[in-house]
């Protein structure tokens, strides 16, 4: 219960009517057009365009829609990639969990030290 209204929190906002989502419902619309019986197409050509760029990569250690295999694929194209793993989520961890928050700030720094 305390991990379905921490969800509920993250995602949604109280009005005066109740609970609503705090993004765009629309967001949903993109996929109607995909047709799920024929393979997704691949995206490692747009990932590799991201060599030069600092990258961390957040991943829910429960996510299925974000695989541990694939995290390890994006690591070996891109071996400066950071990764963290939270344990214990899914697609998507929620950011201010435990060190997280210190976690991403730090890499932040370092990116922009990097950069100068």
């Amino acid at each position: 219960d305390v991990d379905w209204a921490r969800m509920v929190r993250a995602i949604c906002r109280e009005t005066a009517a109740g609970w609503v989502p705090d993004f765009d419902p629309a967001l949903v619309d993109t996929l109607a057009g995909i047709d799920f019986s024929k393979p997704l197409p691949g995206l490692w050509p747009q990932f590799d365009a991201l060599a030069a760029v600092p990258l961390l990569a957040i991943r829910g250690g429960n996510s299925k829609l974000l695989s541990a295999a694939s995290v390890e694929e994006m690591g070996r194209r891109h071996p400066g990639m950071e990764t963290i793993t939270v344990e214990g989520q899914g697609h998507a961890p929620f950011l201010e969990t435990g060190t997280l928050p210190r976690e991403i700030a730090d890499f932040l720094d370092r990116a922009e030290r990097e950069s100068k």
